[in-house]
């Protein structure tokens, strides 16, 4: 499904990325393990189209890729749920969901929140988390936020023909392992 091949990143005065390759077949979990500073935030930051690399290759579906920014990626079907997460806390769980992608719910300048938070509740009911999608998401507990990045994320199966490869940033790094084993049984229903 993806191949990434000889990858380099280099910042001022870093080589955050030497020579990197991995392969992510469909229907796949994998995960990077590595010390602080070994590179697995910007090899999946340039996966995500968020950063460009230096060199080597991108292939998905042995299509190369030449992504420019997230947006790129998102249009491949490449989504990915952030470490620090990327939710607008004072905006409600369906708005985030859709932040950006508002347009499919406005008529004539008018957004039809009924069908916005219907979307968001199907969006939702894919990894089988039941959150208020009228509530701020400044209320939910961190877990609760991680699994609204991910329905955001699967918003990509809208949009692409294609099987989604996402993302996921660090995900247990500040979970309690009653979220962590949540977090892990829903990846794995998402397998």
């Amino acid at each position: 499904m993806l191949n990434a091949s000889g990858i380099i990143k280099n910042f001022p005065g870093v080589q955050a990325l030497r020579d990197v390759s991995i392969e992510v077949r469909p229907n796949e979990v994998v995960g990077l393990i590595g010390e602080n500073g070994a590179g697995k935030s910007t090899l999946m930051r340039v996966l995500a189209g968020s950063y460009r690399p230096d060199g080597g290759s991108l292939t998905l579906d042995g299509e190369q890729l030449r992504m420019r920014s997230p947006r790129d990626a998102a249009r491949h079907g490449i989504g990915m749920v952030f470490q620090e997460q990327s939710l607008v806390l004072n905006l409600t769980v369906a708005e985030n969901i859709y932040l950006g992608e508002e347009d499919r719910f406005t008529r004539f300048g008018i957004v039809n929140w009924r069908a916005m938070n219907a979307a968001a509740r199907r969006q939702l009911a894919k990894i089988g988390i039941d959150i208020d999608v009228t509530a701020r998401t400044s209320e939910l507990t961190f877990a609760a936020r991680q699994m609204v990045e991910l329905a955001k994320a699967l918003t990509l199966e809208e949009v692409v023909e294609r099987q989604l490869l996402i993302l996921l940033d660090e995900p247990t790094s500040v979970l309690n392992a009653a979220d962590i084993e949540v977090l892990f049984a829903r990846v794995r229903s998402l397998k």
